[in-house]
């Protein structure tokens, strides 16, 4: 092992002539990647290669605006060479984020699930987040509250996606709010003052299926209502019933 003043010099030596560093390939510009046997490199190797101090390097990961085109783009020019792979625990520490986002869901089809993640992980990997996704059960869990304090004190969660029909349990949303944790719902049927909310008009949407199906001359249509605790389930349901009375068919 070596002693604590050796330890303080080799933390000092240039990067050129540190161990695991190929100094004439540095030298031309070319990527670097240290041997599998060293440490990997750090936001420290970043900042001394494009010379600026390593919150700048911070800012640069974090995409904050305020650093200029030429500082952005050596930073980035030295994290390729480097081939430098941030730490999103790392970075969380440092910047107060988790950096992660949760998607809560019920019980619900592959299919809409499996879309809703897809969109969620593109945004996600776009801004420099992570994605967890968590089934959650109102119905089966026994202590649903419990279980929203837990993910969001043990994941540390930056925001949480609510997707139907968790975006209309109440217990859910008063957790996370004293929890001070942002969160989004999906296609909520119930209006609650002061939340954020992403759909469509459910009502019209299926207005417009229905009317597509009495266009090409169906007369018996029939409709899945799904669970009765689903709000954009209702209007859906009565956008269907509407568009039946207009065409004068029978329920």
């Amino acid at each position: 092992g070596l002693s604590e003043s050796a330890q303080m010099s080799l933390a000092d030596m240039p990067e050129m002539v540190r161990p695991g560093i190929d100094a004439k390939a540095l030298a031309k510009g070319k990527t670097v990647r240290r041997r599998d046997s060293d440490k990997p490199v750090s936001i420290y190797d970043v900042a001394k290669r494009s010379g600026v101090s390593i919150k700048t390097v911070s800012l640069v990961i974090n995409r904050q605006p305020n650093v200029s085109l030429a500082t952005r783009t050596a930073v980035l020019a030295a994290i390729e060479a480097l081939a430098y792979k941030p730490n999103v625990f790392a970075r969380g520490l440092a910047s107060e984020r988790s950096y992660l986002i949760g998607l809560l869901h019920d019980v619900a089809p592959g299919s809409y699930i499996a879309d809703l993640q897809l969109g969620a992980l593109a945004r996600c990997r776009d801004e420099g987040y992570h994605l967890i996704v968590e089934l959650l059960n109102p119905l089966q869990d026994l202590d649903v509250a419990q279980r929203v304090r837990s993910l969001v004190s043990e994941a540390v969660l930056h925001g949480v996606i609510l997707t139907p029909p968790l975006c209309d349990d109440r217990t859910i949303m008063e957790e996370l709010s004293a929890a001070r944790t942002p969160f989004v719902r999906v296609a909520p049927g119930n209006r609650m003052p002061g939340t954020t909310v992403v759909n469509i008009d459910e009502y019209k949407a299926a207005y417009e299926m229905t009317a597509y199906l009495v266009g090409l001359g169906h007369r018996r249509i029939g409709f899945v209502k799904g669970k009765p605790d689903h709000g954009a389930a209702r209007l859906r349901f009565d956008g269907y019933r509407a568009a039946l009375v207009d065409a004068g068919l029978s329920f």
